[in-house]
Protein backbone atom coordinates (compact mmCIF):
# COMPACT_ATOMS: atom_id res chain seq x y z
CA UNK A 1 0.00 0.00 0.00
CA UNK A 2 2.78 2.35 1.05
CA UNK A 3 4.92 1.68 -2.84
CA UNK A 4 1.36 2.78 -3.93
CA UNK A 5 1.51 5.75 -2.83
CA UNK A 6 4.83 6.74 -3.56
CA UNK A 7 4.19 5.37 -7.23
CA UNK A 8 1.85 7.81 -7.51
CA UNK A 9 3.84 11.24 -6.27
CA UNK A 10 6.81 10.22 -8.39
CA UNK A 11 4.50 9.55 -11.80
CA UNK A 12 2.97 13.01 -11.11
CA UNK A 13 6.31 14.89 -10.20
CA UNK A 14 9.22 12.86 -12.55
CA UNK A 15 12.23 12.59 -12.17
CA UNK A 16 13.19 14.02 -14.63
CA UNK A 17 11.80 17.53 -12.71
CA UNK A 18 13.23 16.40 -9.36
CA UNK A 19 16.44 15.44 -11.17
CA UNK A 20 16.57 18.74 -12.62
CA UNK A 21 15.86 21.15 -9.64
CA UNK A 22 18.72 18.77 -7.95
CA UNK A 23 21.49 19.23 -10.80
CA UNK A 24 20.24 23.09 -11.23
CA UNK A 25 21.49 23.53 -7.38
CA UNK A 26 24.83 22.10 -8.09
CA UNK A 27 25.48 23.94 -11.42
CA UNK A 28 24.12 27.35 -9.01
CA UNK A 29 26.85 26.24 -6.16
CA UNK A 30 29.26 25.65 -8.10
CA UNK A 31 29.38 28.94 -10.06
CA UNK A 32 28.39 31.00 -6.85
CA UNK A 33 31.36 29.60 -5.29
CA UNK A 34 33.61 30.43 -8.40
CA UNK A 35 31.91 33.73 -8.34
CA UNK A 36 32.35 34.49 -4.69
CA UNK A 37 35.96 33.26 -4.98
CA UNK A 38 36.43 36.18 -7.98
CA UNK A 39 34.76 38.84 -6.48
CA UNK A 40 35.78 37.95 -2.82
CA UNK A 41 32.07 38.09 -1.77
CA UNK A 42 31.07 36.01 1.43
CA UNK A 43 27.71 36.53 0.36
CA UNK A 44 28.68 34.19 -2.97
CA UNK A 45 30.03 31.75 -0.44
CA UNK A 46 26.57 31.94 1.63
CA UNK A 47 24.20 31.46 -1.39
CA UNK A 48 26.94 28.65 -2.57
CA UNK A 49 26.92 26.82 0.49
CA UNK A 50 22.75 26.84 1.39
CA UNK A 51 22.66 26.00 -2.59
CA UNK A 52 24.59 22.76 -2.20
CA UNK A 53 23.49 21.80 1.37
CA UNK A 54 20.32 19.82 0.25
CA UNK A 55 22.27 18.24 -3.44
CA UNK A 56 24.84 17.47 -0.39
CA UNK A 57 22.82 15.44 2.05
CA UNK A 58 20.68 13.63 -0.67
CA UNK A 59 24.32 12.68 -2.68
CA UNK A 60 25.86 11.32 0.79
CA UNK A 61 23.36 9.06 1.37
CA UNK A 62 24.48 6.59 -1.87
CA UNK A 63 27.43 4.28 -1.58
CA UNK A 64 31.11 5.04 -2.04
CA UNK A 65 32.75 8.31 -1.66
CA UNK A 66 29.33 10.45 -2.50
CA UNK A 67 29.91 11.65 1.33
CA UNK A 68 32.78 13.84 0.82
CA UNK A 69 29.75 15.87 -0.90
CA UNK A 70 28.63 16.69 2.47
CA UNK A 71 32.49 18.97 2.90
CA UNK A 72 31.32 21.21 0.10
CA UNK A 73 28.79 23.57 2.17
CA UNK A 74 31.02 23.93 5.44
CA UNK A 75 33.94 24.93 3.35
CA UNK A 76 31.48 27.74 1.99
CA UNK A 77 30.56 28.96 4.92
CA UNK A 78 33.88 29.06 6.46
CA UNK A 79 35.18 30.87 3.82
CA UNK A 80 32.44 33.21 4.17
CA UNK A 81 32.89 34.12 7.91
CA UNK A 82 36.78 34.28 7.01
CA UNK A 83 35.82 36.42 4.27
CA UNK A 84 33.07 38.62 6.07
CA UNK A 85 36.30 38.95 9.21
CA UNK A 86 38.66 40.15 6.59
CA UNK A 87 35.85 42.77 5.66
CA UNK A 88 35.07 43.75 8.95
CA UNK A 89 38.56 44.31 9.20
CA UNK A 90 39.19 46.76 6.19
CA UNK A 91 41.53 44.15 4.29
Amino acid sequence: MGSFFVGSIMSGIGFLTISLFFWGLIVAAGLGFVLALLRRSWKGFMFSGTAFLIPGIVLASQEGYYYLFLFFSPLAFIMAILFKSAEEKGT
